[in-house]
């Protein structure tokens, strides 16, 4: 009986300290995805000020994540096909947006 005990109380600490890093896990991956976004963003913001990439006449311009990979503001990246859409304000020209978007028109 007292085996029983000991190895029922063992499985429960193991189970709750599985709970909780299980837990703890998904939190930091998470958090490394959001991290990731706003460097491609950063990224993003850097090269279309430093090349001068134009902004139609609605405010906005876009830019692939393969065209951030060709010109080196990028490394490393598994989805090279995703499009960043980048809105700035058609007066004081401060841009005010970015997102991902499925296409651009």
């Amino acid at each position: 009986m007292e085996m029983l005990a000991t190895v029922m109380i063992i499985a429960i600490i193991f189970g709750v300290a599985f709970y909780l890093i299980r837990g703890t896990t998904a939190t930091t991956l998470t958090q490394i995805e959001e991290v990731s976004d706003a460097q491609i963003f950063n990224c993003a913001r850097a090269y279309v000020t430093e090349v001068n990439k134009p902004f139609n006449n609605e405010g906005y311009t876009c830019v692939t994540l393969e065209e951030l990979l060709d010109y080196g503001y990028l490394k490393n990246i598994n989805d090279s096909s995703r499009i960043i859409k980048i809105t700035r304000n058609i007066n004081t020209k401060v841009i005010e947006e970015i997102k991902y978007v499925n296409e651009c028109n």
